[in-house]
């Protein structure tokens, strides 16, 4: 599991923003999950300078974001980037 960053709060429009670690940015439609690998929805836009940027996660059940705030501010993502040949 790659850390992809610390959850900072919820946008107004209900999105998850997250700091992002500056090693390891996803692209776009990233699934994004808890240190439990639970999946908590997928990485929506990558904007802030490139020194440390931010991302905007699309959460896939809206009704579990506050106990997601209140528990684990780590996301993770699973799956490991593949390489173009």
């Amino acid at each position: 599991m790659k850390h992809i960053g610390t959850i900072l709060h919820i946008s107004p429009h209900g999105k998850l923003i997250v700091q992002g670690n500056p090693n390891f940015i996803p692209k776009l439609q990233t699934r994004v999950c808890t240190k439990d690998k639970k999946i908590i929805g997928s990485v929506k836009d990558v904007f802030g300078p490139v020194k440390q940027p931010y991302l905007s996660i699309t959460v896939s059940n809206p009704s579990k974001v506050e106990e997601l705030l209140s528990s684990d501010l780590f996301m993770y993502t699973r799956g490991k980037r593949k390489r173009n040949k």
